[in-house]
């Protein structure tokens, strides 16, 4: 996407992050945050997807319950052995995102 697309369909993005995200990252330090993302290596950022796999079952509402010790785990093994963190479904953020 390029940027103009992007700013095109701020606020339809905004809505759904406004909806599906939560963090505890005080609104006054998120300009910073975007600084230092400007500076990612992407084709050195490792990502690890959490799917509905990464579950250990479901709520009453059929949502899925994370297996939060599976993925500090692989979060782990992938900080720790980057090397070998494709056995984990880790890929670059580049690769990912293209």
């Amino acid at each position: 996407t390029n940027p103009l697309e992007l700013l095109a369909n701020l606020s339809p993005l905004l809505d759904t992050m406004a909806e599906n995200v939560t963090t505890d990252i005080p609104a006054d330090e998120l300009p910073d945050l975007v600084r230092l993302l400007l500076r990612i290596d992407t084709r050195s950022t490792s990502l690890v997807g959490f799917d509905s796999t990464w579950s250990r079952g479901l709520t009453a509402d059929l949502s899925p319950i994370p297996d939060v010790a599976r993925i500090r785990d692989a979060v782990r093994a992938a900080i720790e052995d980057p090397a070998n963190a494709g056995t984990l479904g880790v890929t670059t953020a580049g690769e990912a995102c293209g």
